[in-house]
């Protein structure tokens, strides 16, 4: 589980009102009238935190702001930027960066999945926007608590950087694999099916444990539930395969392994995993299902032509007779290749 920290003494304020942040609109730039130029560019997205090109257009350029565009994608920008009309720019100069970075983690939080095409985050939004932050016994926001904690995580992070610089140094050689060895998984790990529980089963809870769908994103974990007394838990640090033999990865705490659907490749998933297969084998197996599921895809886009050889008249058009070969290939060892005959029988307004 998370290490939960207590927000009792936490208050609510207003970002404009209550921490006197001035709220700013960016203007309108289409993409056509944008000239290349120096100054960072904010729309709408997530990716690069929002920057979408670099400009040189004489725009209203606002400086270590806090932004939220119109889905509720919010960032912290230290440095110089402009931005187009999704842009809402939070400006308090008095204010840390670090500080800043406290409130953004909170509103990003706060606002993911509020917001959309159909129901745009706006000026009322803007100007109403509000965030929960720690606070002193004098009932202020807690500024040295906030930039205590973020400075921790930058010190974690710094840390991370260098250990992971280090290894540039170590030799970049190949690694020997000539005394490895190939081991089947079934002997290396029990293999169990997990308990499935819907989406209709669970309920959302940012404090809640890791839902597990089928899914190569984020390690498979859509969001957190609330964990109910009779969700019966898979134990931590295990191997998990997707229900259609995507790469495996890591869940690195307790969880619910929960998957939105269970059909056919969940079962032949487990059934392959059963037999022992190697890891080479199950990487074939996983590409053998990629390329039918790509074929799969164009041939429902397809068409297919025959050729009609009974047509009926009786006073003009009737109908028409016709048959055609099909055939179902043997995709995999032990299941047979189909082949047959489809009658078609047709006249306007029914099929015989």
């Amino acid at each position: 589980m998370k290490n939960k920290i207590n927000i009792k003494k936490w208050k609510e304020y207003n970002l404009k009102n209550d921490l006197n942040f001035e709220i700013y609109h960016g203007q309108r730039l289409t993409k056509a009238a944008r000239i290349e130029g120096d100054i960072p560019l904010l729309t709408a997205g997530k990716i690069n935190q929002g920057v979408g090109s670099y400009i040189g257009n004489p725009l209203c350029i606002y400086k270590d702001s806090i932004t939220v565009d119109m889905f509720g994608n919010c960032f912290y920008h230290k440095g110089k930027y402009s931005g187009d009309d999704n842009i809402y720019f939070y400006i308090n100069g008095s204010i840390s960066e670090k500080s800043k970075l406290y409130i953004v983690s909170i509103l990003s939080k706060k606002l993911f999945n509020s917001y959309s095409y159909i129901d745009q985050f706006r000026q009322d939004d803007a100007d109403n926007l509000s965030v929960y932050l720690p606070t002193t016994s004098s009932g202020s926001p807690d500024w040295e608590y906030m930039e205590c904690y973020i400075e921790k995580i930058k010190q974690e992070m710094e840390k991370f950087i260098s250990n992971l610089n280090k290894t540039k140094d170590i030799n970049n050689s190949k690694i020997d694999t000539q005394t490895w060895k190939e081991f089947e998984i079934g002997e290396l790990f029990e293999i169990k099916s997990p308990k499935v529980y819907h989406t209709r089963e669970v309920k959302e809870d940012s404090n809640g444990i890791p839902y597990v769908v089928r899914s190569k994103y984020n390690n498979g974990v859509k969001y957190y539930v609330r964990n109910e007394e009779n969700f019966i838990l898979n134990p931590s640090n295990v191997i998990s395969f997707g229900a259609e033999l995507d790469a495996s990865f890591l869940v690195p705490s307790d969880f619910g392994f929960f998957d939105p659907q269970v059909g056919f490749f969940d079962k032949v998933q487990m059934t392959f995993a059963r037999k022992k297969y190697t890891a080479d084998q199950l990487r074939t197996l996983e590409n053998n299902f990629f390329e039918d599921k790509v074929n799969q895809m164009a041939a429902r886009g397809g068409q297919a032509s025959i050729y009609v050889e009974d047509i009926l008249f009786g006073g003009g058009f009737i109908g028409f007779n016709t048959q055609v070969g099909v055939g179902v290939p043997s995709y995999t060892a032990g299941m047979p290749e189909l082949n047959g005959q489809l009658h078609l029988k047709i006249m306007p307004a029914q099929d015989l």
